[in-house]
């Protein structure tokens, strides 16, 4: 048997030749000689093996009836590998010219063309030539796909995953967690006053400066963990097998990192930034990817809130639930015992703004409903103070909302 493996160098397709007939596999080879490099096999298990361990072979004829592997199974396997390259291997059968049956049954496994018996050199050359040029193609469309995918998994300007490719990765651990009840946390993550940093430096300055904030949080991250670019100043990351407490001590490395470093802006000084990371972890806030995402921003918010350079595991209106709920826990499990009775309540003490934010926090509306005019009212001195400071442009709504709000008094 004659198997010249390796191409020469010449460009010339590469053609695996199975037949159990020796004279048959010699014929083919002298039609051949000029225009392919050869590889030959005695029966379907001998050239699925060929077709396995050599990339290089282009195109494969066979015969049907074989030994060991007949051609139809070996067309069946090769259609059904999970590799592309030898799924779409052009196959040419070799029929009698009378034989429908084979030619029908052949087509069914997957065959892709017929050389009809006695062979004929010119028919034999142009159906080789034309399935070799056919798999060339295939080969140049599917490198070429493979290189957009990989472009389009990477944000260009960072090198981070991709959104697209950061949902899909996500959702995968998340699914994996859900399985095996593993833990799983995901952060949110953004340079803080991005805006004025953006307004300073320019849009070659804000390039810099995303391009080594990544550098930074990816040098911060474990292996394991995925980070991403979800948005112009957005970054997330999610740390499989990482619990809440595990994932806050990776947030403040991360914090930390940032804060410490500074990053080269090409011409003068370096410029020093801090960032702002929101934590949740699954199953104690949110099972899928979108709860996650949406109750990271939420905490994301509070941490810059705090005035950045901030890590926040909980949200405030989050803890504030929190220690209602841990307060009724004791209570209820604190030994029976007279307990003085409380003071009755009164408005004045039910119109606290401090106090209505913990009751709505805690869900109890209907103990606030009958005091919101008190509130709103007790309210505006802020907004229009803010309006004052901060050149809002809202006191022509504040005034009416006074007038409105006083009407129902």
């Amino acid at each position: 048997m004659t198997a010249n493996l390796q191409p020469t160098g010449d460009d010339k397709p590469v053609v695996l030749i199975t037949d159990d007939s020796k004279v048959l596999r010699r014929a083919m080879s002298k039609m051949l000689e000029h225009d392919a490099e050869l590889v030959e096999a005695e029966n379907g298990e001998q050239a699925w093996n060929q077709v396995v361990s050599n990339p290089d072979i282009q195109v494969l004829i066979t015969d049907i009836e074989m030994p060991v592997l007949d051609g139809y199974q070996l067309i069946c396997r090769i259609r059904a590998h999970d590799d592309s390259r030898i799924r779409e291997l052009p196959i040419i059968t070799i029929t009698g010219a009378e034989d429908e049956e084979t030619k029908t049954r052949a087509f069914a496994c997957g065959a892709t063309d017929f050389i009809v018996k006695p062979l004929d050199k010119v028919q034999l050359q142009a159906r080789v030539q034309a399935h070799a040029r056919f798999d060339d193609t295939n080969r140049a469309l599917a490198q070429s796909t493979a290189a957009l995918q990989e472009e389009a998994a990477n944000d260009p300007l960072t090198g981070l995953m991709s959104r697209k490719a950061f949902v899909q990765r996500a959702e995968q651990d998340i699914a994996h967690a859900d399985r095996h009840g593993s833990p799983l946390s995901l952060m949110r993550i953004e340079i803080d006053r991005f805006k004025k940093l953006y307004q300073q430096y320019g849009d070659d300055g804000a390039n810099r400066l995303l391009a080594g904030f990544s550098k930074l949080v990816r040098s911060a991250a474990r292996a394991e963990d995925s980070v991403a670019r979800i948005g112009g100043n957005e970054f997330a990351l999610i740390a499989p097998a990482t619990d809440h407490q595990a994932a806050i001590q990776l947030a403040q490395r991360i914090r930390s990192m940032v804060s410490s470093h500074s990053i080269s802006l090409g011409v003068g000084d370096p410029a020093h930034i801090t960032s702002s990371i929101g934590v949740v972890s699954h199953g104690n806030d949110g099972n899928n990817l979108a709860s996650l995402l949406d109750k990271a921003d939420h905490r994301l918010r509070d941490a810059k809130a705090e005035g950045g350079d901030h890590v926040c595991a909980a949200a405030r209106d989050e803890e504030v639930v929190a220690a209602v709920t841990e307060e009724v826990t004791l209570d209820a499990a604190a030994p029976a015992e007279p307990k003085p009775v409380p003071p009755a309540t009164t408005d004045a003490d039910l119109v606290d703004i401090n106090r209505a934010i913990e009751l709505l926090a805690a869900g109890e509306t209907s103990r606030i409903s009958p005091y919101l005019l008190d509130l709103a009212i007790r309210v505006l001195p802020i907004l229009e103070h803010c309006d004052r400071e901060q050149q809002l442009g809202i006191a022509p709504a504040l005034d009416a909302i006074r007038k409105r709000l006083l009407a129902r008094k």
